[in-house]
């Protein structure tokens, strides 16, 4: 690979095959783990640091860095490096009893892991080293490539060693200062050895990459002899040989580059589903990332396609969590293979999909992982389900030990559309946080009323029919929308068209919906099938007057004394009912004071989650 980001030009890993791509892993990730953090106070500390290849780029992008390595002719390259360039960064001669400080937020062990007698007292010793929710990121040899076992048959006799040295010198030269410690190696993994010490030392592997493929071992094997480093024939091998990481097989790379988290002593529950976006399922999962620990279970979401606006949340309650973006040549087959991959890492306990990528890709990527413990969370009834889907999900019937239904209506839908057995079916209701509810006060509305809808801006969610009953109504009235999805720039395009954009504001995403419950006066919900309604049901509890579509699943979770129910798609009912609300506001805002001081109990998140590791301890 060619120099092209601002550090690569303080290192001299370019002239390493593979070098940039094991530099740029650690920065990447790092930086992403750092997130909004001041730079200077995320600790680095980099074990094994040679010459300051690693050390140094992290130091110039203001990280607090500490540097540590065997060799005093290393450190004295290293800190010469530093002050070249100018940036601040502590180097160490000694291995890890000589760093004082604990703590680190991040731990580099790169080509160390192979030179240590005592793997597993390493372990420990970094893992003392780590804070509770810091990162360890290795770079280990693949112990049966071919370089490792010409490396294992030289080493270990006379002739051998002679001609090593031999080579060496006549041939190749000196080379670039680096570690005492990169000979000899003492331990030649494959992957399988590798990932089984390092769960047994405690760790979970949250990522992993193939470090090279083919080039490293080539250049270091015969290359050298014949191929100038940072010539135009090198960076154009490397950078293929990168590309190439994507796609090979994990046992025939010549390394890997790996991400690794302190791990829970509890039983593992993999929350699996596309993205971390700010739908209700996502918000399931985060709660129960959130409480599982309390429960008796560890629990990680893994997002197989995307990120998302839930990512916020996640980093800021330090909860463990996985993004595999599906993305590049053959996205879908690489995303399912790179999904394969993680779930043989964690090898947890539960699997729990949700929605229907997960439901699918998950539960055969985690069966073919030989992981037999899946539940299957329906959130919805999915009436917009084409026929192949539906299909899908009953030809993978017996994937799942048991499903979950959000509400009856969910598990009527389970039975009779997917065919599923009733004694499969455990119905758990979705939980909301009952601390965060706001309850709205006062006895009227805003001299300008005040109507909010919260939801998905999609086709099932209905939005359009409230701005074409809103058009009609000559009262002063606003709306407030909270929320995206594809659907957004069409709807303001018609409350263009309408003209009645100057009193709907689109807020996009907020994390602060139950404040902006409080602020209201009218909840309106037109959405034309729903698996639970979660939105709904906080509304109700906040004291905010609700109009809902009539849905079965609302007439579940709900009664009439605590919602007004109106005919699906009926825009003349709509219009009807919110004007209604306007010109006589007082019988709505009393039947909402009633709901508000109902029992939503039922319906909290603690309850949700004390189900769900109930029925996991069943299995």
């Amino acid at each position: 690979m060619r120099p092209s980001r601002p550090y690569h030009a303080v290192t001299a890993y370019h002239r390493e095959p593979g070098g940039l791509r094991r530099l740029d892993f650690f920065v990447d990730r790092i930086m992403q783990l750092a997130n909004d953090r001041d730079t200077n106070e995320f600790k680095i500390l980099d074990i094994g640091c040679g010459n300051g290849n690693i050390t140094v780029p992290l130091a110039a992008l203001g990280f607090s860095v500490v540097g540590v390595d065997l060799s005093d002719v290393a450190i004295k390259a290293a800190k010469q490096a530093a002050d070249e360039v100018g940036v601040p960064a502590t180097f160490l001669v000694g291995g890890l009893d000589s760093v004082a400080a604990k703590q680190f937020d991040a731990i580099i062990c790169s080509e160390v892991l192979e030179h240590q007698a005592d793997v597993a007292a390493f372990l420990n010793q970094l893992k003392d080293k780590l804070a509770p929710h810091g990162t360890l990121f290795l770079s280990v040899p693949n112990g049966q490539s071919l370089e490792e076992k010409l490396r294992r048959a030289l080493n270990h006799s006379r002739l051998g060693l002679w001609l090593k040295h031999h080579i060496k010198k006549q041939w190749l030269g000196a080379g670039m200062v680096q570690s005492i410690a990169q000979d000899p190696h003492l331990q030649f993994y494959s992957y399988k050895r590798l990932s089984a010490i390092l769960r047994q030392a405690g760790f979970w592997i949250v990522g992993s990459d193939n470090a090279a493929v083919w080039f490293k071992e080539f250049f270091y094997l015969v290359g050298r002899a014949w191929i100038k480093r940072g010539s135009s024939f090198f960076h154009a091998s490397d950078s293929f040989d990168g590309k190439l990481c994507s796609y090979w097989p994990r046992m025939l790379a010549d390394g890997w580059l790996i991400e690794l988290k302190i791990a829970d002593d509890r039983p593992l529950a993999i929350q699996l589903i596309p993205t971390l976006g700010m739908g209700g399922a996502e918000r399931i999962v985060l709660q129960l990332a959130k409480l599982l620990p309390s429960y008796g279970y560890a629990s990680m979401a893994i997002a197989h396609v995307r990120g998302g606006d839930l990512e916020k949340e996640f980093i800021e309650r330090k909860l463990p969590y996985i993004i595999l973006p599906r993305e590049g040549f053959l996205k879908r087959w690489r995303n399912f293979w790179a999904l394969r991959r993680q779930l043989i890492d964690l090898r947890p306990a539960i699997v729990n999909t949700h929605l229907f990528g997960s439901d699918f890709w998950g539960r055969l990527a985690a069966r073919s992982a030989g992981l037999r413990k899946i539940v299957t969370t329906e959130h919805n009834v999915n009436a917009d389900f084409s026929l192949w889907r539906t299909l899908a999900l009953r030809l993978l019937v017996g994937l799942s030990r048991v499903y979950v239904a959000i509400t009856q209506n969910v598990k009527h839908y389970l039975m009779t559309r997917i065919g599923i057995p009733e004694k499969k079916i455990k119905v758990i209701f979705n939980g909301l946080d009952l601390k965060r509810v706001k309850i709205r006060s006062g006895s009227l509305f805003h001299d300008v009323p005040k109507l909010i809808f919260v939801g998905r801006l999609e086709k099932q969610k209905n939005l359009g029919l409230i701005l074409k009953a809103l058009e009609p109504i000559k009262r002063p009235w606003q709306l407030t929308v909270v929320g995206v999805g594809s659907e957004m720039q069409e709807l303001k395009d018609l409350a263009d068209s309408l003209k009645i954009s100057p009193r709907v504001h689109f807020l996009g995403v907020r994390d602060d919906v139950p404040d902006l419950l409080a602020q209201h006066d009218l909840f309106v919900f037109p959405s034309r099938w729903e698996g639970f309604g979660l939105a709904v049901i906080e509304a109700a509890a906040a004291g905010v007057p609700v109009l809902t579509a009539d849905l079965p699943v609302l007439r579940e979770l709900m009664s009439e004394e605590q919602a007004t129910f109106l005919p699906l798609d009926n825009q003349a009912a709509w219009t009807t009912a919110i004007e209604s609300a306007l010109a006589d506001p007082a019988p709505w805002v009393a039947k909402a004071q009633h709901a508000a001081a109902a029992d939503w109990s039922r319906f909290s998140e603690e309850r949700m989650a004390a189900q769900y590791a109930e029925l996991y301890r069943t299995l």
